[in-house]
Parts: C-alpha cells; structure tokens; sequence
C-alpha cells in the first residue's frame, strides 16, 4: 500500500511557526462506525469522511487499525489480502459506536483516528508557552509537522565534561493536536560537538480537567512548565563519572534489550557496536546467573569493555537521525537513563 505523506515544515524560529500554524486546517470529525466505508483505490488506502474518500497516511492506517472490533497489527494488516480487511471494515458496521476523525483539509488526507474526544493541546498555545521560556533560554530546534510539535530550548550556558565536548541543558516540548501523543515536557541534555539529544527528568504532561474550562487547564500546564524544576548539579556529576564508568554485563543486556523491543535485534546490536555471537555469549552468562540448577548461579557481574559514556551516545546519535518522533523520543529517553547509570 501507498499512504498520504505526512508535511514536514522547515520553519527557523517560533513566528514562522506561528505563522503557519494560522494557516493550517485540521478538521476534528466524528465519524459512527456503521457509516464506515473504506477502499483501497490504485494500492492507496482511502476512508470516506466529510462526503469524499480522503487517502490515509501511516499514523492514520496504523490508528484505524487500532480501533477495530479485534486490533489488527499495522505490519500485518498491510499485507493481509484485501478481502479479509474488506470483512474486518463490514464488522465495524454493525458497533453502534462512534470514532474521531483528525483530517487535513489542504490536501485531504486522514491523519489520526481516535476512540474518544482527545482534548488535546493547541499547537498555537504550546507555542505561547515556549515564547515565555524563551525569556531565559535559547531556541535550539523546532520541529514541525502535521502530526507533531517538538521546540527544544536551551540554556545560554554550558557545562565542559571533557575539553571541548560540552553539553547543555535543554527543555524539550513535545505535543500532537491530532491525538497522536498527548503534549508533555522534559528537561533534557545537549551536546554541543554533535548536537545529540539525551532526556533525563520525568515528564511533566498536559492533563485536561473536564470539570474546567480549557483555559483553567491551559494556564495550570503553563505554570508547571516554566515552574519546572531540576537538580542539575547531580546530573552533571554523573555525567562526569560515565566517562570512566564501565557497564556489567547484566547492565548491557538490560540496554540491549530495552533497544530491542523498541527497534529491533539487529538495530540493537548495530546501535551497541557489538558481534551477535559475542552478544549472545553475554546473555547466555547473564541467564546462567538465574538458575537454580547452574553451576554460575549467583555469581557476581562482570565488567565490560562499554562505558556508559559511550552506549549513552550511541544511542542518541542514533535517535537524532530518526524521522519517527515518538520513536525518537523513546530511544532519547534511553539514552539519557544510561548516561546518568549509577
């Protein structure tokens, strides 16, 4: 299947994202599940909403599936024969239930299905927040999307971990006024010799109040923004330790693993910089340590020849070149949590 690309806007700075933002149309439809009807038009998935067939993008496709009677697995659904997901679309008609639409109107195209009203934050009003934290940072990135909003703002002063490797901290805003993902903030670390991205505070996220106004709401996510708070000293000190700091093994596998089920095995042992065989031979030690019947059960860990400092940036090199945000994100996520391991 061919699917809708998604726009992806190269805009400089916080008013030329204001200034398309005025211009963009997003339609927020309900759409009752026995009105489905769904075609596959020159290998392009098509949905009819607002009277016209309008074709799906990936996240859109990916999402439909999801609301099914039974949730198809976007991989497979791709591949399944046209019949079997004509049936599947037949069965929507008969749930007397409703869906949202998220569509672009200029061109047409589907972009998220959700369940249930997702009273998302506006990308305009997102923005507004970043203008007043700007009053203090510096803009380091923006990205932006039909279906995402990333502003990444940087302290004006920097912290030298080794002689002219030097990283700032960052606060990274991410939201989706299409219900991709809800919006949040987190503070997060950036190098300046490559300009990789590492996450390291929890999130502090948008949560709606349907017993308030949108207003209420957004001015108490607002305040938890520019309130947001961060021991930077003990991350800086960890910093400083990783560059010395060699991983166990139990330590490398518990990273290996936590990038295999958000990439995949080969992508985990490509992103590490490690043999298959010798990856295989670790994980073989590590299990042995947890059987009761194994003659190297309990025994100690073993270092490695990995430093955190390094996996740590590994992986966000990997995260910078990846097109996906919310799979970028995660891996950021990762790599902030291995270059802050005590």
């Amino acid at each position: 299947m061919e699917f809708a690309n998604i726009k992806e806007m190269k805009v400089k700075d916080l008013a030329e994202a204001k200034e398309y933002l005025a211009t963009s149309h997003i339609e927020r439809v309900i759409l009752p599940l026995y009105k489905t009807q769904f075609i596959v038009d020159d290998n392009v998935p098509k949905l009819k909403c607002n009277g016209d067939f309008n074709p799906l993008t990936w996240e859109g496709f990916k999402s439909f599936c999801h609301i099914l009677t039974e949730p198809v697995p976007v991989n497979f659904a791709v591949h399944i024969p046209r019949a079997t997901l004509d049936k599947i679309v037949r069965d929507l008609k008969k749930i007397n239930k409703e869906v949202v639409v998220y569509m672009k109107t200029e061109p047409p195209c589907i972009l998220n299905f959700t369940k249930y009203p997702h009273y998302s934050l506006k990308n305009a009003d997102m923005v507004s927040i970043c203008d007043e934290l700007l009053q203090q940072k510096e803009l380091a990135k923006i990205h932006l999307t039909d279906v995402s909003l990333e502003i990444e703002m940087k302290e004006r002063t920097s912290e030298e971990i080794l002689p002219g490797d030097n990283y700032f901290f960052t606060v990274r805003v991410v939201n989706s006024e299409v219900g991709v993902v809800g919006a949040y903030t987190q503070v997060g670390l950036l190098r300046s010799e490559c300009w990789n991205s590492a996450l390291i505070s929890d999130k502090v996220r948008w949560a709606y109040d349907y017993r308030r106004s949108y207003e209420y709401n957004l001015n108490n996510f607002r305040n938890k923004v520019i309130n947001m708070n961060y021991q930077t000293n003990i991350a800086i000190d960890s910093l400083r330790n990783s560059i010395a700091r060699k991983m166990t093994d139990e330590e490398v596998v518990r990273v290996w693993r936590a990038l295999r089920r958000t990439v995949s095995p080969w992508y985990a042992d490509k992103i590490i910089g490690i043999d298959s065989e010798i990856r295989k031979r670790i994980l073989t030690r590590v299990n042995e340590r947890y059987r009761p019947t194994s003659h190297h059960y309990h025994e100690s860990s073993i270092e490695t020849e990995f430093t955190t400092y390094e996996i740590g940036n590994k992986i966000t090199e990997y995260a910078r070149d990846t097109k996906n945000f919310l799979l970028r994100n995660r891996l950021e996520c990762l790599g902030g949590s291995v270059l802050l391991l005590n």
